[in-house]
């Protein structure tokens, strides 16, 4: 062997060395620890006065204890509402509201509670539709020329 391959085949066993001893040390290192839920933050915090038959979604954002936070865990929280005749809400977050009141919605995982939210259920605003229909003439006899004129006017209030 020449020296130039003397030197390539050393190069090449230090290589192969390198490479395996990080082939190694990848196999034989320890997993991290899972990072823990350290906290639950709903959202948004401060709903205004939603009228009944209205539905409010909630986000569960969670923060880990190695730092990651704003993950949305909405789907993997228990969701719940102090009053559940005022206003309920689903699996995902989704609060109907369903009577005049104040009802206090929070969000729990692996022994952690969110914050307390607000949510205060006002009545639905009602409706009023005017209908006005237009004036009719009616001319009686043609002797007198006397003429009738109507006009009718319907008003109707609905509340949703």
């Amino acid at each position: 062997m020449k020296n130039n391959q003397l030197r390539f085949l050393g190069l090449g066993l230090t290589l192969g060395l390198i490479t395996v001893m990080m082939l190694g040390a990848a196999c034989t290192s320890k997993p991290t620890s899972a990072a823990t839920l350290t906290s639950i933050t709903i959202a948004p915090g401060s709903p205004s006065n939603l009228p009944v038959g209205v539905a409010q979604t909630f986000v569960a954002s969670g923060t880990y204890s190695d730092g990651f936070s704003g993950v949305d865990i909405s789907s993997q929280v228990t969701w719940a509402s102090s009053d559940t005749t005022v206003a309920t809400v689903s699996a995902t977050g989704l609060a109907s509201c369903l009577a005049v009141g104040t009802t206090n919605i929070t969000a729990s995982l692996d022994g952690i509670t969110s914050n307390t939210v607000n949510l205060t259920v006002v009545a639905a605003p009602t409706t009023t539709a005017t209908v006005v229909t237009p004036s009719t003439t009616t001319t009686t006899g043609t002797d007198t020329g006397t003429a009738t004129t109507a006009t009718t006017t319907t008003t109707t209030t609905t509340t949703p």
